[in-house]
C-alpha cells in the first residue's frame, strides 16, 4: 500500500502490447485476390470485347480499395484511418447490394453482361459477402492497428 491515498500506483506497462492476431487465412485471400484483379485488369487492357464504362470503373475501384483493406488486414498495417475503413465498409455494402441484386433485377448491363439469378451470381454474391467481412473486421475489430 502507499502512504499517500492520492497518488496514483505506478505500473511498468513495457512489454504488454495487445497480441495481433494470426493472418494466414488473409494473407491467402488477398494474393488470390491480387492475382484475379491483376488477371482482370490485364484482360481489360488487351481485348477490346468486354465494354468498360462508368459502372466497371466503379466496380473496379471498389476492389482495388477492397484489395487495400485485405493488405492491410493481412499483415497488420493501418493503412489510413480508421473511420475511412468504417465507412467504407458501409458504402462497400450499398454498391454490392446494388451490383447483385438491383441490377439484375432491371437487366443492367455490367461487364458486356446481364446477370442472371444463378449459381453464378449466387457464387458472386458470397464472394462480395466475404470481402464485406474483411472490410468489417478492418474497420471494426482491428482497433489495435490505429
Amino acid at each position: 500500500m502507499q502512504d499517500d491515498p492520492y497518488k496514483t500506483p505506478e505500473s511498468d506497462l513495457i512489454g504488454q502490447q495487445p497480441e495481433l492476431p494470426k493472418t494466414l487465412w488473409w494473407k491467402a485471400l488477398f494474393f488470390t485476390w491480387a492475382l484475379f484483379l491483376a488477371l482482370a485488369l490485364i484482360g481489360f487492357t488487351l481485348t477490346d470485347e468486354i465494354p468498360i464504362g462508368i459502372l466497371e470503373v466503379i466496380d473496379l475501384s471498389f476492389s482495388l480499395v477492397t484489395l487495400v483493406a485485405l493488405f492491410g488486414l493481412a499483415f497488420n498495417k493501418a493503412i489510413g484511418k480508421r473511420v475511412f475503413w468504417q465507412y467504407f465498409f458501409y458504402v462497400n455494402a450499398i454498391t454490392s447490394i446494388v451490383s447483385s441484386i438491383v441490377f439484375p433485377l432491371f437487366g443492367i448491363e455490367i461487364y458486356g453482361t446481364v446477370s442472371e439469378f444463378n449459381l453464378d451470381l449466387a457464387v458472386g454474391i458470397l464472394i462480395g459477402v466475404l470481402f464485406l467481412w474483411a472490410t468489417y473486421v478492418y474497420g471494426y475489430r482491428r482497433g489495435m492497428l490505429w
